[in-house]
């Protein structure tokens, strides 16, 4: 799994700050369980919190210090794809509703009070380079968004569909479809941490009205269409226009 080759992150030595990787979600459905049409018990019973978020103590605290950063990334999306925004921000507010529906409600109920964003989980990624790949189990038509900071020289994001490299400079947030284009973050001179916050599928179906559209079933907006969009809701710049 080049998620946790060890060839692929910054030798120990030269890192100040531990290597690795991590997640957390306030709910989402472990990913070592199949959920068919099959099954004869609620989906909400196999959801709970990220065993990160169970396990690690110190979890809680990282997600209020990142609280702001998840916030203005939760607010960039809502410009670029609100659809997607209103829809993630519709299920964390149902599972707030219902934490009783899930496994380890209280905790549920804990890390929503401090989860800064519409985005349904999160991940930490320390002193790693990443090969080309796809998200295949991201959301269709969605976008997911990776941000980088640390000192280090070098950065740069691959997305061959567009033909170009983009530099990837501490601070850059990249907002992508990442389960249709593959994308890769080469290595760096230094140490560079990655902050990536996701949709998982499941979750954004959950608590939809049976006649209600999902998100994944329309296409993604075009500039045009968003500019339309904004000038039905609010005031838009001129520069923007």
């Amino acid at each position: 799994n080049w998620q946790t080759n060890a060839q692929l992150f910054r030798p120990e030595h030269l890192c100040q700050v531990k290597r690795g990787a991590v997640c957390y979600s306030p709910c989402w459905y472990e990913q070592g369980h199949t959920v068919s049409e099959s099954i004869s018990f609620p989906l909400e019973a196999i959801a709970g919190p990220s065993l990160t978020l169970v396990n690690d103590p110190e979890a809680h605290q990282f997600l209020s210090d990142t609280q702001e950063l998840s916030a203005l990334l939760g607010g960039i999306l809502s410009i670029i794809h609100p659809e997607l925004y209103h829809q993630g921000m519709k299920v964390l507010r149902s599972i707030y509703d219902a934490p009783d529906d899930f496994c380890n409600p209280d905790l549920i109920i804990d890390t929503l009070w401090v989860w800064g964003s519409p985005f349904t989980a999160m991940s930490l990624i320390s002193n790693r380079h990443t090969p080309l790949h796809r998200d295949l189990l991201g959301a269709l038509n969605s976008f997911d968004v990776v941000m980088s900071w640390g000192e280090y020289d070098n950065g740069r994001f691959d997305i061959p569909a567009t033909g170009m490299t983009f530099r990837y400079d501490s601070g850059t947030a990249i907002f992508l479809d990442t389960r249709t284009f593959k994308h890769g973050a080469s290595a760096v001179v230094g140490e560079r941490f990655c902050f990536v916050l996701f949709f998982r599928p499941l979750m954004l179906k959950h608590g939809l009205e049976e006649d209600e559209e999902h998100v994944e079933n329309k296409p993604l907006s075009s500039l045009g269409g968003l500019v339309r969009y904004h000038k039905s809701c609010v005031s838009v710049p001129e520069y923007f226009l």
